[in-house]
């Protein structure tokens, strides 16, 4: 059975359609970066709800929510790129995608979290392990060397800031 050529010749019409609509590797990273902003907002809203969930509780509720909504939020965001490119993507091109969401969204999340506790409020991981250290002296089970620990980090000056 001959094939037709139509399909098949590296010149033809349909090759460079097809090669205008295939997922080539820089797209992979473009699509990436384009859409790691959104990761990275919503990832920045994970961190501020569960920052904001000391004065109130109920944000905490909303941050699990968030975090077991992410693997749904990424695949959406494949899915859509998959479609885009007309479900030409190699699996190995949406597992980069995927590393690449996380990447940029990561960044973007550390750079504003940075921001945050840094300039905003910069006394917030003194203020935890204050907490922190009033919780564990007052469990029936105490573990002296965690207390000890905190406090000596408190103390020194050794905590992040």
């Amino acid at each position: 059975m001959a094939r037709c050529s139509l399909f098949y010749s590296k010149n033809s019409k349909f090759a460079e359609q097809n090669r205008m609509t295939m997922m080539q590797p820089a797209d992979v990273y473009r699509e990436g970066g384009y859409r790691g902003l959104s990761t990275g907002i919503y990832f920045t809203l994970m961190f501020l709800t569960a920052i904001w969930s000391d004065q109130m509780p109920a944000l905490s509720m909303i941050t699990v929510a968030l975090a077991v909504g992410v693997p749904f939020f990424i695949y959406r965001h494949m899915a859509i790129v998959y479609i885009k490119y007309e479900r030409t993507a190699r699996f190995s091109d949406l597992w980069m995608l995927g590393i690449m969401l996380f990447l940029c969204g990561g960044l973007i999340c550390s750079i504003i979290g940075y921001s945050y506790l840094h300039y905003i409020v910069p006394g917030y991981l003194y203020e935890q392990t204050t907490k922190a250290i009033d919780i564990y002296s007052k469990l029936p089970t105490k573990d002296p060397q965690m207390v000890t620990a905190l406090q000596t980090a408190a103390k020194q000056g050794l905590l992040p800031s």
